[in-house]
């Protein structure tokens, strides 16, 4: 598995798990799980899985399509 499909595995995992609001947070998120990546990379990544996200009562929130 290379880097990219490890990290994007771990997105769609934490976005399952987690309620994730931002793009700062799932950072966050992925660097405690030892992957420190850029806003720009990600931002690459939550295009690429087609991650929307979404309006809630209690804010925004990233989802799986």
């Amino acid at each position: 598995m290379t880097n990219k499909q490890a990290r994007q595995a771990a997105i769609l995992d934490l976005v399952a798990e987690h309620v994730v609001g931002s793009q700062e947070e799932l950072r966050q998120l992925l660097l405690a799980r030892g992957m420190d990546v850029t806003q720009a990379t990600l931002s690459r990544d939550l295009r690429d899985l087609h991650l929307a996200r979404i309006s809630e009562v209690g804010g925004a929130r990233y989802v799986l399509p």
